[in-house]
């Protein structure tokens, strides 16, 4: 019973240390994250027929919506910035380089994930731990 009670101690408090360190990598992945917004630019004779050219904004179409990410290259993006303060991204600029940026909701997503499994892990051994402590006979020591 004390092997027990020693391992399930050590493991819930090596969740907890997960639990907590999920925090602080999670943090360090996320850092230089931005708004940007995708663009695949256009030649400027092309994007003056069928794109609408808003001042302050690259020739080029929109792919999906402003978004959270970690774009480390810094020759990835493009002069100006948008109306939500996003700044611009080259996508054919990513794709040259096998660039492919994180989004900062994906390493929410998996922060989460551990801390709840860590969290649920850590009670399930601090109650095996507290269970097997209870259990363990008395000894005594008076004779």
């Amino acid at each position: 019973m004390n092997r027990v009670r020693g391992i399930a101690g050590v493991l819930a408090v090596l969740a907890l240390v997960v639990c907590i360190a999920s925090f602080v990598v999670a943090g360090v992945l996320s850092n230089g994250s931005s708004l940007v917004q995708l663009i695949q630019p256009e030649d400027a004779a092309v994007a003056g027929l069928f794109v609408e050219e808003t001042p302050g904004e690259p020739a080029g179409t929109k792919i999906g919506s402003p978004q959270i990410m970690v774009i480390r290259d810094q020759e990835a993006f493009l002069e100006g910035t948008g109306t939500q303060g996003e700044r611009f991204v080259s996508q054919k600029y990513l794709e040259e380089k096998q660039i492919y940026p994180l989004q900062v909701k994906t390493i929410v997503f998996f922060r989460n994930i551990t801390i709840l499994i860590s969290a649920l892990g850590a009670v399930l051994m601090g109650g095996l731990w507290f269970w097997s402590r209870s259990r363990s006979p008395v000894r005594d020591r008076s004779a």
